[in-house]
Formats: C-alpha cells, structure tokens, sequence
C-alpha cells in the first residue's frame, strides 16, 4: 500500500464499501481494499503486482494510460471515469469514480489512486430502457411503415378501381351494335360506334377484342348459329378496313343462345340481334 494512505483511511474506505486500488506508475497494483477484491473476483496475491490489464476490459486499456498521462502531466483528479472490471469469471461489474496521483513524502509521482462506486445494476437498467426504448421505436417505425404500405396500397386499389370504373364507362358505348331482322349488313348507326372501337384498337396497341355473334330466337338453332357468325365477321371486315390487324380480332357465334330478352316482342327481338364486343388485353 502507497505512503499516503493510512490503514486508518482504508478501514473507512472498506466499510463504505467504495472500491479502492492504487497502482504504481508502470500501472501495477500496490494495493486494492476488500471491496475492490470482491469486484474484480480475484484474492490479493493473485492481482498485486500485476498490470491493471489483468481486472481491466481490455477495451478500456488504452483510454486509462491516456487518463493516467494526463493526470501526471496536469496532476488534475479525473472524476467520474467509467471501468469495467473484468472478474475471474469472465463475468463483468461496472465501477465509475475518480483517479488522481500519488506522491510520496519527497512529493514525487509514485502511481495513481482510484476510489470508485460500482454502478453495474445502474447500467443495466439504463442498458435496458435503452434497449427498451430502442425496441419502441423499431416497433413505431415498422408499424408507420405498415400503415404507410397499407395506405399505399389502397390508393393503388382504388386507382385501379377508379380506371376500371373509367375504362367500363368508356367501353359502355362501344360494347355492342344491332342489326335488322334476319340481315348480317352494318348500319350507319353501328359503323359510327365500329369507327369509335377502332380508334380505341388504335390507341391500345395491346388490347385485342373478340366479337360475339348473336340471334332473336325466330329460325332454327343451326341458322342462327350461322346467322350469328355471318354478323361477328361483317364487324370483323369493318374493322380491318379501318386498319385493325386481323390478328388481334376474334370472332364467335352463339346464335340464339344469349338472349339479352326472352319476351316475343319485337323491342327485345331487336336487343338480341347484336354483335357485343369483348375486349382483353395482350400478355
């Protein structure tokens, strides 16, 4: 143990139960009281005159040779410093105090003296409310971010939505055309709504349509399904002469068997002799 320091003053420093330990100035221990043996896991002449590398976290060697420099050039105490002892066990306790310089009765440096309070529950409680906190705000973002790709998501639904809605109201007035009583010739009505699909073929490069042919339920099944054909390819060669590529055009026939009407009258007669379109989109 140092000069300085009295069996009296390590008595009180023992039953305080502060950690104290002087080393010399190559940083060997002189001397530790009880409590300090107790933090660091060691008994006495297992650590005196060892290094202070032996009890410290290594990480912390090189910070406490610059505080100790520091300290013999200025001779100022520095407080409050963080040490990590490294116990016998492998386990670890954390100390904070201060350290200051020892001068033997000539009043020359012989070494540094640390007095410290160990704070090993304090960090862990501030460890875990960090990583409390931490984790609060992992929970915050991740749940902003979900709410954000939800609220994303349903303005792309509802974009989508809104084009359908859009793109079926434009198509309304071009999904079909009437023909006259057993005759498969376009109107002049029908060729204003086939000049309206065309320019929409036009401008929609990948949308093909398919025309379905279809009969009022007067005639047999077989004509029907003829008639019906015959109609679907007269709005197919329309179609073409305005420029559509036979390819991207398809035709069936259903004859008399999708009756938009089933009354024997000639207003729902006239609403089954159609040609509707369907379109789709290429893949």
């Amino acid at each position: 143990m140092a000069t300085e320091t009295s069996a009296a003053v390590a008595d009180l420093l023992q039953s305080l139960g502060y950690s104290y330990f002087e080393v010399d100035l190559a940083g060997l221990l002189m001397y530790g009281n009880a409590a300090f043996f107790e933090a660091v896991g060691y008994r006495p002449e297992e650590l005196l005159g060892k290094h202070f590398r032996h009890y410290v976290d290594h990480r912390q060697v090189a910070m406490i040779f610059n505080i100790f420099s520091m300290i013999y050039r200025t001779e100022a105490v520095e407080r409050k410093l963080p040490l990590d002892f490294r116990r016998k066990d492998g386990s670890h306790r954390t100390a904070e105090g201060s350290v200051g310089l020892i001068r033997d009765g000539n009043g020359t440096p012989v070494g540094f003296r640390a007095l410290l309070t160990e704070i090993t529950a304090r960090r862990r409680e501030e460890a875990s409310l960090l990583e409390a906190r931490q984790k609060a705000e992992q929970d915050a973002r991740e749940r902003a971010l979900r709410e954000q790709t939800l609220r994303d998501q349903e303005a792309r639904d509802r974009a989508e939505r809104d084009r359908a809605a859009a793109e079926a109201a434009r198509l309304k007035d071009i999904s079909k055309i009437y023909f006259e009583f057993d005759r498969a010739e376009l109107s002049s009505e029908a060729r204003e709504i086939l000049n309206k699909v065309a320019e929409l073929l036009k401008a929609s490069p990948k949308k093909n349509i398919t025309i379905e042919g279809n009969c009022d339920d007067r005639g047999t099944n077989e004509y029907n399904l003829a008639l019906g054909q015959t109609r679907a390819d007269s709005v197919a060669r329309y179609l073409q002469s305005l420029g559509i590529d036979r390819k991207r055009i398809k035709t069936i026939s259903y004859g008399e068997e999708r009756p938009v009407c089933t009354e024997a009258t000639e207003s729902c007669w006239l609403k089954n002799r159609n040609a509707t379109f369907v379109y789709s989109e290429k893949k």
